[in-house]
């Protein structure tokens, strides 16, 4: 049948048409030879579109049953690159907050249980939405991005995931390109895991490139919202030996700018930098803290019992334990040993100052032990060798000085004693004391009137 210019025509089994077909109702497609009316969305939508039936007349894809999905198969042969070749449908957004989304429907009151046929008791409400728009519902602001949809706990339609055609903090104008160098892949109200069993989650570039985490105050793309920057930085990969791409935890400040790096573990070794970009060093752990600030500080919130602040557990006796030095020296100026000896230097030759056990409650020094004010002992003693010797001295300067023993005195220089008398020089009458002293091999005692007498010694 011809009518003008539109031609109708059965042929094969099927009405075709060479031109645009137009129908002031819904256009239906597979109808069902049941009576059973099909949901179009919520109450009181129009029946208007293209309905492509189902049934569930064909069974099961198990095999043994037929094919009886209603579907809409589109074709394309042509890619799209400037023009718009290769599309199958086109949304058209006719005012500037419409929204051209594709909704999944679920029926409000669920499933029966035994039929799995749906329960229309309640209606049914869109479960899914995937589309794009531009003006937000209130027309306070330009969103234009697409995004996937799903109800809140009221049933409210909530953007979870949106993707930006444009720069959203600055809109363009009318009649400005659309489109964006960068686009921000947003959340909102979601969580994002990554399944471990099956994927991970992966942040890939070339060497020339910092694989960045940024964590922001801001969810724009706003550089004065960053404050924490997690890095696989560009250090040069040589090929060998593991190197380059190193990991840097960095800090920002309160516009964005980068303080300094936090923390750095160098890929090749391990080593662990605190404070510090360079990592390369020979310490598993370097800590550089600022000017008047502790390298590490430890302090407990309570008690920590048989445990410590500081632990370490060695292979051998003689590890070190504690290494110290300046800044710049070849030797270290300090250095304990898992034994308990303590060795000092001045940083530049072998340490020569040393204090350790030496046996049962027994503390030696192979060095001069020198006390700035009292030294307490309750025993002195010399060597613990046979006919050892107890040698006291009042300095290592040439000009001699006194030993103070208790109120008396012995002089270094003259070796004179002065007993009971401190104050009086042993050259001079003594006060209140006398002088013991030897001359012409004999032993004397000076009186305070300057008097000597001779010391008379008897074998009994």
């Amino acid at each position: 049948m011809t009518l003008r210019d539109i031609d109708l025509k059965y042929s094969g089994g099927q009405l075709k048409t060479s031109r645009a077909l137009t129908t002031g109702g819904p256009l239906t497609v597979n109808v069902p030879s049941s009576s059973a009316s099909l949901p179009l969305g919520r109450a009181g939508a129009l029946s208007t579109g293209i309905n492509i039936v189902s049934s569930f007349a064909g069974g099961e894809d198990n095999g043994s049953g037929t094919d009886t999905t209603g579907r809409l198969n589109l074709y394309s042969y042509q890619r799209a690159q400037n023009g718009s070749y290769g599309e199958t449908i086109r949304h058209f957004l006719m005012r500037s907050d419409a929204k051209a989304m594709i909704a999944w429907y679920g029926p409000k009151a669920g499933y029966n249980e035994t039929t799995e046929e749906p329960d229309e008791s309640q209606g049914w409400s869109p479960w899914w939405w995937i589309g794009a728009h531009w003006e937000a519902n209130d027309n306070a602001s330009i969103h234009g991005h697409g995004s996937i949809e799903v109800p809140d706990l009221t049933g409210a339609l909530q953007t979870r995931l949106e993707v930006p055609f444009i720069d959203q903090t600055n809109p363009p104008a009318p009649g400005q390109p659309i489109g964006v160098a960068t686009t921000n892949i947003r959340t909102n109200l979601a969580d994002f895991t990554v399944r471990a069993s099956t994927g991970v989650l992966r942040i890939g570039a070339g060497n020339g490139y910092n694989k960045d985490i940024l964590l922001s105050v801001s969810s724009d793309r706003d550089p004065a919202g960053e404050r924490w920057k997690i890095r696989a930085n560009t250090d040069t990969e040589t090929g060998s030996g593991n190197t380059g791409t190193n990991f840097e935890i960095r800090r920002h400040a309160d516009n964005g700018n980068v303080l300094g790096t936090a923390l750095s573990i160098e890929r090749s070794t391990g080593n662990v930098a605190l404070g510090e970009s360079a990592v390369s060093s020979p310490a598993r752990l370097l800590v550089s803290p600022p000017t008047n600030k502790h390298g590490v500080s430890v302090i407990p919130l309570a008690s920590q019992g048989n445990n410590s602040a500081f632990a370490a557990v060695t292979t051998a006796a003689t590890d070190r334990v504690l290494d110290i030095r300046v800044f710049g020296d070849a030797n270290a100026r300090w250095v304990v040993y898992t034994d308990g000896k303590h060795e000092w230097g001045d940083g530049t030759a072998s340490r020569d100052t040393t204090l350790y056990r030496s046996g049962s409650q027994t503390l030696a020094t192979d060095s001069n032990f020198v006390v700035g004010q009292v030294f307490r002992a309750g025993t002195m003693q010399g060597s613990i060798a046979s006919a050892g010797a107890l040698t006291l001295r009042s300095t290592a300067h040439a000009t001699k000085g006194t030993i103070n023993i208790g109120a008396s005195q012995w002089n270094d220089g003259t070796n004179v004693l002065l007993l009971g008398n401190t104050t009086a020089a042993p050259s001079s009458n003594p006060t209140g004391g006398v002088f013991l002293y030897v001359s012409n091999g004999r032993l004397k005692i000076r009186q305070p009137d300057g008097t000597d007498q001779f010391v008379a010694l008897s074998a009994t």
